[in-house]
């Protein structure tokens, strides 16, 4: 009998044991959450001191709680999102694997068949987002914005595309990292850029046609020729205006933008992070009857508004001088009122109404346009590669353009103006040129000429098309302040410190267009640091450059002369 009660006694004591610890266990899970909730909070605030305070104490509760119940899944599943939410990937995927392996032991003893299938649904669909959040910040960081290892982070981008295959901008971002890469080997890294940017425009296409109401499959718009374009009933979406029929669901990029990334614009589910798609920002501006659209691929950017943006009204200014009262819907920034006044003054263009794109915002329908009239052209094919160049306008247009903006403007002065396009490393984000006082410097010392600073963002848009207008040279680091040799006069000559890869030689083409002398002196590195055009530092043989301006002002520099 007295056996029989200490047994007992036993199991009772055991019971007990047991029932204390799922106890203090339960209460340990409750105060994990309670603490990741308010690390959430605290993360969300920016507060990310007190954020990782929460999150010390969790780690923890949650060592503690996996020593009462390592089989238990609870504990596991808190620390795993806690962790995923503060981007520790690794210890994450760490903390999903053992609640895999708990929800594996504790089924059929403390959770049922079916919720352990539903949990390692779960599991798995946060283990892929962790997974995929692992690969982005580790692609990000070997990225640096273009400054760290291309190659490395083209492969890291690959590897985002297979967790996710169609995600827009992972695709569209892997194009870009190829077009790098195309500094150093241009056949086969040009090939893949297009590769993939041709499949982040049709997987943005796919999964945003359902989210703006169309009733079939969306297409993109094939410009196969020259021409004007005029649509109904159209609507404008996202910052690069991208034009939506929606009738029939077809999509239109002005110029044949193949490198327009199209899932910058439109609204669509995010496939990696599974959240929907952005909220509508407001009510879009409704433009009734006949409007002329100049607006496009980056049209706030200044290269893209002079040499894109404006030819449109160059070649529509016939119609628009029949028009009643015609509107012509441009970008919104600092520079266009001014360009464009000059150039409808010299087009003799005066009952145009000027009206504006809303170029900030989100991903959503900015405008609504019932009748817009535009004027687009097919992309130049490379004769080399045979492949689509990056924003080169017709040749044609561009010498029209340029009659216009300098209609009025007097002859070129008895002395020899070289002009410099200044960057600025306290506003341009790249290729700032580390030894531009020594330059100009050593041009200054040539005997004959006047070296003119030009800032653009400084200048008024007169006073760069009168300074172009006179320069006998005009020397620059490759970016938007060469331009302006729009307003170059017939044989001036254009020196751009520049790169090797083709995607670069917008203003080889541009002084092509426009009859100026052209040489390219190539930066150091150009042709073997796949950085290319994103480096934010740059340096450029002085002597050689110094060479150039010799050269061109004794009636060299015809054509193409690349230096190293």
């Amino acid at each position: 009998m007295r056996f029989i009660v200490y047994v007992l006694e036993v199991i009772f004591c055991a019971l007990s044991a047991a029932v204390a610890q799922d106890s203090r266990y339960e209460q340990l899970c409750e105060r994990m959450l309670s603490l990741a909730e308010k690390a959430d909070k605290a993360a969300a605030r920016s507060d990310f001191q007190k954020a990782m305070r929460h999150l010390k104490k969790v780690r923890g509760l949650y060592a503690e709680a996996i020593e009462l119940e390592p089989d238990e899944p609870q504990a596991h599943l808190t620390m795993a999102n806690l962790e995923l939410n503060a981007n520790y990937m690794d210890n994450s995927l760490k903390a999903w694997e053992a609640a895999s392996r708990a929800v594996d032991a504790s089924e059929g003893r403390s959770i049922s068949s079916e919720r352990a299938t539903e949990l390692r649904e779960q599991i798995a669909g946060r283990q892929r987002k962790t997974l995929i959040g692992k690969v982005s910040m580790e692609r990000d960081r070997v990225y640096r914005k273009g400054q760290g290892n291309i190659s490395k982070s083209i492969e890291l981008a690959k590897r985002q595309v297979e967790l996710v295959p169609n995600h827009p901008l992972n695709l569209h971002d892997l194009g870009t990292m190829y077009m790098m890469r195309s500094e150093v080997d241009p056949s086969g890294a040009w090939t893949l850029a297009v590769e993939a940017f041709r499949k982040a425009q049709a997987a943005a296409i796919e999964l945003a046609s359902p989210v703006l109401g169309c009733t079939t499959e969306g297409r993109l718009e094939d410009i196969a020729a020259e021409g004007r374009l005029e649509l109904a009933n159209v609507e404008l979406i996202g910052g690069d205006a991208v034009m939506l029929q929606k009738s029939d669901c077809v999509f239109t990029v002005l110029s044949a933008h193949l490198y327009l990334n199209l899932g910058d614009n439109l609204p669509y589910p995010d496939p990696a992070r599974e959240t929907p798609p952005p909220p509508l920002q407001g009510r879009p501006r409704v433009f009734e009857g006949k409007v002329f659209v100049t607006v496009g691929y980056r049209s706030t950017m200044f290269y893209h508004f002079l040499l894109e943006s404006l030819p449109r009204i160059v070649a529509l200014q016939e119609e628009i001088r029949a028009a009643a009262k015609p509107k012509i819907l441009l970008p919104w920034a600092g520079f266009v009122d001014g360009f464009t006044d000059i150039l409808l003054e010299g087009l003799g263009i005066g009952n145009a109404e000027k009206v504006y794109y809303p170029t900030e915002g989100g991903r959503h329908v900015r405008a609504k346009v019932s009748e817009a009239v535009t004027y687009t052209w097919p992309a130049r094919i490379d004769a080399k590669y045979d492949l689509p160049l990056h924003c080169v306008t017709p040749d044609p247009l561009l010498r029209r353009l340029r009659e216009a903006m300098t209609r009025g403007v007097g002859e070129r002065p008895g002395e020899t103006i070289v002009v410099w396009l200044v960057r600025k490393a306290s506003r341009d984000e790249s290729r700032i040129l580390k030894n531009e006082r020594q330059l100009i410097a050593a041009l200054q010392r040539v005997e004959g000429i006047t070296i003119k600073e030009f800032d653009g963002a400084e200048q008024r848009p007169r006073e760069a098309v009168e300074l172009f207008s006179r320069a006998a040279v005009v020397v620059g680091v490759h970016g938007a302040g060469l331009s302006n040799i729009l307003f170059c006069r017939k044989g001036t000559a254009v020196i751009e410190l520049g790169f090797a890869t083709p995607l670069s030689w917008h203003y080889m083409y541009l002084a092509e267009a426009l009859g100026l002398r052209y040489e390219r002196v190539l930066v150091d590195g150009a042709g073997e640091d796949d950085r290319a055009m994103g480096r934010k530092r740059l340096l450029v043989n002085v002597e050689m450059v110094v060479e150039a301006v010799r050269r061109v002002l004794k009636g060299g520099g015809v054509g193409v002369h690349d230096e190293m």
